[in-house]
């Protein structure tokens, strides 16, 4: 369909866009195994827990809410 020059162009067009997907994926699988292979191992602690995180946070809002009544009850 079409003249041989329109052909010739799509056809180019394709093997462009096949090359880029296959470089681009060659690219991200070496960036992926050089993540994992060169990236050392960071241990986390097991002494942090969600309930002390949230028992510290309302403890600096109450410690806050204080200054900012005695503030006010100075006025």
């Amino acid at each position: 369909m079409g003249t041989p020059e329109r052909a010739a162009i799509a056809r180019a067009q394709d093997e462009a866009q096949r090359l880029i997907v296959i470089v681009g994926t060659c690219v991200c699988a070496l960036g992926l195994l050089s993540t994992v292979f060169f990236i050392s191992n960071i241990k986390l602690p097991d002494t942090q827990s969600i309930e002390e995180n949230e028992r510290q946070a309302e403890e600096l809002a109450d410690e806050k809410r204080g200054k900012t009544a005695r503030v006010v009850s100075q006025l």
